[in-house]
């Protein structure tokens, strides 16, 4: 039988009561100071933000070797 996932709150609730100040921390500057400074919009952040996870994705995993792909014709 499959165990239920816990929802986010009590994920995020446990994180804190493991390690509170370094929540505190991701809350306050991350989410606070740095994602609330003026110069970008909020579209843009999170633009950037899509941008780097996927390229942060395409480094961990491998590219495919040219020699896997087929060789085109010259004709």
């Amino acid at each position: 039988m499959p165990q239920e996932q816990p929802n986010t709150q009590e994920t995020i609730q446990k994180r804190r009561d493991f390690v509170p100040k370094l929540m505190e921390l991701n809350e306050k500057v991350l989410f606070g100071d740095i994602w609330e400074r003026p110069g970008l919009s909020k579209r843009d952040r999170s633009l950037i933000t899509v941008a780097t996870l996927v390229a942060r994705d395409r480094m961990r995993s491998p590219a495919p070797s040219p020699l896997a792909q087929p060789l085109a014709r010259v004709m």
